[in-house]
């Protein structure tokens, strides 16, 4: 009898999770080979285990007695009908449920569900125990079409766990307070939870192997630092278990530059974070679980050490280095439903999409607002179909009628992650002809190439990302004396662009445009200006913000305070010569351009 588990229902399992698999009862057999196909070993296996774990619940007499009424029984038709009615289960259980219901549940659906113990100990305040369980179809390879399987079945599943550990202070004793069957009842919705007015440090369900199920446990996660860990991204998150090379976790704020100290905090949260959105069913969602953890991470710090600046550091960070790159005809779509085999999932597994995921739902949160974007990550949280995580998501993510665009959240994102690169957006300023107290902007799209030494065949050069425009304006002029600085409109211009082309025009007279000031877009913008060009000035300005910028994030780069300070004087005497000459440059160009 104890090897029962091992012989019977531990090689069943290997296959039984399979959509191809035969429920135990079946009335719908047509044909001959549907009958033999269905008259495999499995189903014998399957049902013995289940008499396996009535008899444990009823008891060995109950079970007993059951049996033996079948033979009194003359009716054929009839035995199941009398087996079940002998079968009474404790009152223990506390459940209206009959062992007919029990057993219809397995017998009338086909493979078997996973069950997840989330145990969460006393917070160090309340002395509780809080203990939560969730049930869904055990899927054990997303390669197969599980398309005719129903996602939200719940079994009725017999739960029984014991408890233990105990501590005091910093000493844990695991084989104190022990409490068997502490927890028993049938489980039969998507979640239950229980509290004990106690704190144990561990679970175990399903100990003896009694119901065909998997259990997986969720406990608060421990960190370990390994020293040789290969791992491209220096840590590795799963269920309970944070690994990470060593010199990730001994960091020495006193030894380290300020940069090492973020990106080693940003690396900690993230993967701290990873286990929270566990919510992929295909390549094609991959990205999201890390993209959302990698972005929630730069949130989550810039709120607790502003300092660190991190969210500004974030087109710095994640978007440039990717977009050295991601131009390229061989890079990956972010989404993928075509992987074939392991070298390219492996090739698809890179740090890449996982920051332009990032990129976007950055982008996201900016265009709906922190408290709605807030609201649709919530929301994935009480979605039980892996399946549709990403559909709820996106129902949450209403864009503002500002745009006043018929696209959703969904088509939006649908444009980036299932198309590789991305795009450059020229913009056309044509400011008033002096007659006319108007300013025309027109918008092109088009796909970025970095090089065109890279075979870009096999991409389409007509594909037209759903990009979102913000841009200021700004400047005025009387006579020929131009102020770069006066008449600012932030926001101006505000549009979801999808097409090859876009014309605004506006009343009144603007001498520059700055789209995409903030970098929350990832593209490539450029301008084309007509007219006497300011943005020779305007792009000076621009310098030495960025300088600033930089310095400020990195202040202990380059070769000193002192240096830097000089670099920048040197960018301002010459905006300071180029403003006194301003008049004579712009004649020089007109009369180089007639």
């Amino acid at each position: 009898m104890e090897q029962f588990p091992i012989r019977e229902m531990v090689p069943l399992m290997m296959d039984d999770f399979k959509p191809s698999m035969w429920p135990i009862s079946n009335h719908n057999l047509t044909n001959n080979e549907e009958i033999l196909d269905y008259l495999s070993t499995h189903i014998y296996s399957k049902g013995a285990s289940l008499l396996r774990l009535m008899e444990y619940m009823v008891g060995n007499e109950t079970f007993q007695t059951a049996v033996r009424s079948i033979f009194n029984e003359t009716d054929v038709s009839n035995i199941l009908n009398t087996f079940y009615s002998n079968l009474v289960l404790p009152a223990a259980l506390n459940t209206a449920i009959t062992a007919e219901d029990f057993f219809h549940s397995w017998l009338d659906e086909r493979n078997y569900p996973i069950v997840t113990v989330d145990f969460i100990p006393s917070n160090g305040t309340e002395n509780k125990t809080t203990i939560t369980f969730f049930q869904a179809r055990y899927f054990g390879s997303f390669a197969l079409d599980s398309s005719s399987l129903d996602p939200n079945y719940k079994w009725k599943i017999y739960m029984e766990c014991d408890l233990g550990g105990s501590k005091d202070e910093d000493i844990w004793n695991l084989t104190a307070n022990y409490a068997p069957s502490a927890i028993k009842f049938i489980f039969d919705s998507s979640t239950e939870t229980f509290e004990f007015d106690e704190e144990y440090l561990w679970i175990k369900c399903n100990k003896d192997f009694y119901s065909f199920q998997v259990t997986e446990y969720v406990y608060k996660g421990d960190l370990i630092g390994i020293p040789d860990l290969t791992l491209d991204e220096k840590a590795s998150a799963s269920r309970g278990l944070l690994t990470f090379r060593e010199e990730i976790l001994t960091t020495d704020a006193s030894l380290n530059s300020a940069q090492e100290i973020q990106t080693t905090a940003k690396i900690i949260v993230e993967h701290i974070l990873q286990p929270w959105f566990s919510t992929t069913d295909w390549w094609d969602n991959i990205w999201f679980d890390k993209s959302l953890s990698s972005f929630l991470a730069y949130k989550m710090i810039d709120a607790n050490y502003p300092t660190f600046n991190l969210m500004e550091q974030f087109p710095i960070r994640e978007m440039v280095p990717l977009m050295m790159d991601d131009f390229k005809p061989s890079m990956w779509p972010i989404s993928n439903h075509n992987l074939t085999n392991n070298e390219e999932i492996l090739d698809y597994l890179s740090t890449h999409i996982y920051s332009k995921g990032a990129s976007l739902l950055r982008l996201m949160e900016y265009m709906v607002g922190n408290d709605t974007f807030q609201t649709a990550v919530r929301s994935i949280f009480n979605e039980t179909d892996v399946s549709n995580i990403l559909n709820t998501f996106y129902s949450n993510l209403v864009l503002p009628a500002a745009l006043n665009t018929s696209i959703t959240a969904e088509d939006f994102f649908h444009s980036w992650l299932d198309e590789r690169n991305y795009p450059i957006v020229t913009v056309d300023f044509i400011p008033s002809n002096g007659t006319e107290n108007k300013t025309t902007i027109t918008f092109f799209q088009a796909r970025y190439f970095g090089s065109f030494a890279l075979d870009s065949s096999s991409l389409d050069p007509n594909y037209k990302w759903k990009i979102y425009m913000e841009c200021d304006l700004g400047g005025s002029k009387d006579g020929d004396i131009w102020n770069l600085t006066d008449n600012h409109a932030p926001k101006k211009i505000n549009f979801m662009f999808d097409s090859s082309t876009e014309t605004f025009e506006l009343d009144g007279e603007y001498l520059w445009i700055k789209c995409n000031k903030d970098f929350y877009s990832f593209q490539v913008t450029e301008y084309v200006y007509k007219g006497g060009d300011p943005h020779t000035l305007w792009q000076a300005f621009e310098l030495v913000f960025r300088m600033n910028q930089l310095f400020a994030l990195y202040p202990n780069a380059g070769a000193g305070a002192s240096s830097r300070k000089q670099a920048i004087d040197q960018v301002n005497m010459n905006i300071e010569w180029i403003k006194s000459r301003e008049q004579n440059l712009i004649n020089a160009l007109e009369t180089i351009l007639q």
